[in-house]
């Protein structure tokens, strides 16, 4: 998975933890996601219209990244 940090806002209280504990900011991602709840896998050309119907039922969703082949590990952008 190809992650693109610039997508998601990370809640202050992530910060606080960081500070406090002095986690390195990979070990905070690992962990605690960052914010981030649920990832929903779909498909590309579906991808709007999910967006949409969970807009339409009251989520607050974005698109965060996209799935590659290769190795199975989880890459972030603009860390």
């Amino acid at each position: 998975m190809v992650l693109d940090r610039s997508k998601w806002i990370v809640p202050p209280v992530f910060k606080v933890i960081q500070g406090i504990g002095q986690v390195a900011e990979e070990e905070m991602l690992r962990t605690f996601n960052m914010g981030i709840g649920l990832v929903i896998i779909v498909h590309q050309e579906q991808a709007e219209l999910i967006l949409k119907e969970l807009a339409e039922s009251g989520e607050r969703a974005c698109l965060i990244g996209r799935v590659e082949q290769g190795e199975n590990l989880v890459e972030y952008l603009g860390a």
